[in-house]
């Protein structure tokens, strides 16, 4: 079956005109195709595209091109504009943060705040090393964090200044990496890697909460044994964080006023690469074992756990009441069972999709070698 499309190219790169969109089965039965809204063909290709977190908001999607950050119309695909902010290609950023007219980057060499309205930098600092942590906001400042030495930073959302600079990695004897940080009333959540050995084969994942105001430590948590590094950001819900265990091949859900581990899922071969889902008392996590997981907040007890057939989970979204995820193809599955729905197949000719799911309640976005992608949720 073949879809229509509206393309959009950038620069030299010409715009297609169709996008393959092809019938999967899921216990013999046919699932429906995914409507596509557009989908912006962009510099992307097997070396540089988006494997982070797009962002939308108030009808703007940003994402990261290579060492560009482009700004699109979220009903058409069109640019609004698009701003080189690096020199090497890849790694892109782990997700781009808008809040109070500014879009912010946390990256390779610089965390930068660009204006929405034309993507000009209204301030850029340089950390010690490599900033491509998972990143989030309050209406106070940016919190993000650095590989090799685990530094967290709290700047200033207006001009970048330093409120605090905290490293979480203090006696650590190898290198540690803060993956993502979450701010929650008057606390930030780190989630951290931190290396057991010079090569990081073994390690340990390191749960920190931070007091947001000066950035002095109030506890943490360390997965036990040395087979643990946790990914992105926690996911505050209530009294509980869900936690992404990548290197654990887990997921967990810590109680943050108890202080006290609440429940652990215990997967197989590779762990979750994106942040938990969670949707009242319900958390959905795709893994990169293929494998998609329901399970019960409070409890942990698992309400199913299917093989999504197809590739690594590279994105999971909640939108118009359904599960969507990203496993090279797009799949939308009912949360009762996790029944496959329907599906949005890539382009062979093109390329698979490789980015985690922005939504806005209506639509879903992702990215993959083939460009930028909009789809209808129901």
């Amino acid at each position: 079956m073949r879809s229509r499309t509206v393309s959009v190219a950038f620069g030299l790169f010409a715009a297609s005109g169709v996008v393959s969109c092809n019938w999967a089965a899921d216990a013999n039965k046919k699932p429906a195709h995914l409507s596509l809204i557009w989908h912006a063909v962009t510099q992307a290709n097997e070396v540089s595209f988006f494997t982070g977190t797009p962002g939308v908001s108030d009808g703007t999607v940003y994402l990261e091109d290579g060492n560009t950050v482009l700004a699109l119309d979220a009903k058409t695909g069109a640019k609004k504009w698009a701003r080189t902010v690096r020199i090497t290609p890849i790694p892109p950023a782990r997700n781009l943060v808008v809040r109070d007219g500014r879009v912010f980057v946390s990256e390779t060499d610089s965390v930068l705040a660009l204006d929405i309205r034309d993507g000009h930098t209204i301030w850029s600092i340089h950390p010690d090393s490599q900033a491509i942590a998972y990143a989030s906001a309050d209406d106070r400042a940016l919190y993000t964090g650095q590989r090799g030495i685990p530094f967290v930073y709290a700047l200033g959302l207006l001009d970048g200044h330093l409120i605090w600079k905290v490293n979480i990695g203090l006696g650590w004897t190898f290198p540690g990496h803060v993956e993502g940080t979450v701010v929650s009333g008057d606390t930030v959540y780190v989630a951290a890697r931190k290396w057991l050995a010079l090569n990081g084969y073994i390690g340990q994942g390191v749960l920190v909460a931070l007091d947001r105001t000066d950035g002095h430590e109030l506890w943490r948590y360390e997965t036990p044994g040395t087979n643990g590094g946790l990914q992105d950001a926690p996911v505050v819900a209530g009294n509980l964080i869900v936690v992404s265990d990548l290197i654990g091949n887990a997921f967990f859900a810590y109680d943050r006023f108890a202080k006290q581990l609440v429940w652990r899922i215990q997967g197989k071969d590779n762990g979750p690469l994106t942040p938990p889902v969670v949707v009242g008392d319900d958390v959905y996590v795709g893994s990169a074992n293929t494998h998609l997981y329901a399970v019960n907040l409070q409890t942990g007890n698992v309400k199913w756990d299917l093989d999504a057939g197809a590739g690594s989970i590279e994105g999971t979204a909640f939108c118009g009441g359904q599960v969507f995820i990203d496993a090279y193809q797009i799949q939308r599955r009912n949360p009762a069972q996790g029944a496959l729905t329907a599906v949005y197949n890539y382009d062979p000719d093109i390329g698979p999709f490789t980015s985690n799911i922005a939504t806005d309640g209506t639509s879903i976005y992702f990215a993959g070698e083939g460009g930028v992608y909009a789809l209808a949720c129901q």
